[in-house]
């Protein structure tokens, strides 16, 4: 329950952050001045999830984020003191206009070929072209890692293009984050030694004006 606003859109493409073998070695390759060590500093060929990047699901139980992308060590336009500059840049502020720039991939090939593509529909193609990465469930990666080639084969395949998103439920019910009143004199204590990366436990105490003391 990580994704914030506005990732926790019902209709919001939203991405989570991977780390990649490419960005990953050419960072280390720039940031030691030698070729080729970043190969040993990056020892899998894997695509990982990093840390940072924000878990699903959304507080109301929705599948949050919809894909991952290159999220760590991109190079990318960096303003510096007003100067155009280029610096690595880490985060999902990166994975995103990775994400955008898959999504106006596919917008340039509908629109070249007059096919009827709603923003749904480009979802719905990140979604199913999406490469599954080993070791992660869909509240770390969503679909997947994002692969532009399978987005535009399962565009083109789509029977029912036009599509609009479904509307939110008109009722629904909060995931269990287990506050716990405390009236009075009391004492609470909890355990997050096993909480997953990523992931955070919230605990929630009121305070009135008759609230004397609370102790951390």
């Amino acid at each position: 329950m990580t994704t914030s606003s506005p990732g926790s859109s019902n209709t919001a493409i939203t991405a989570g952050a991977a780390c990649d073998p490419v960005h990953t070695r050419v960072f280390w390759d720039v940031y030691y001045e030698t070729p080729g060590i970043g190969y040993y500093l990056y020892r899998t060929n894997e695509v990982q999830v990093i840390s940072f990047s924000s878990r699903g699901p959304t507080s109301d139980g929705r599948l949050k984020p919809t894909v991952c992308a290159p999220g760590v060590f991109v190079l990318s336009a960096y303003p510096k003191e007003g100067i155009p500059y280029l610096r690595f840049a880490s985060g999902t502020s990166m994975s995103t206009p990775a994400v955008s720039g898959a999504v106006a991939l596919l917008n340039d090939y509908a629109e070249s070929c007059s096919l009827p593509a709603s923003p749904e529909d480009y979802k719905q193609a990140l979604v199913n072209g999406a490469t599954w990465l080993n070791g992660y469930n869909e509240y770390d990666q969503g679909a997947g890692y994002i692969n532009i080639a399978s987005s535009l084969e399962s565009l083109k395949s789509d029977t029912s293009l036009g599509d609009v998103a479904a509307p939110l439920p008109p009722e629904a019910s909060l995931a269990d984050i287990r506050n716990i009143p405390i009236v009075g004199l009391g004492e609470y204590e909890a355990c997050i030694e096993n909480l997953a990366p990523g992931h955070k436990q919230e605990f929630i105490f009121k305070v009135t004006h008759v609230t004397g003391m609370i102790k951390l």
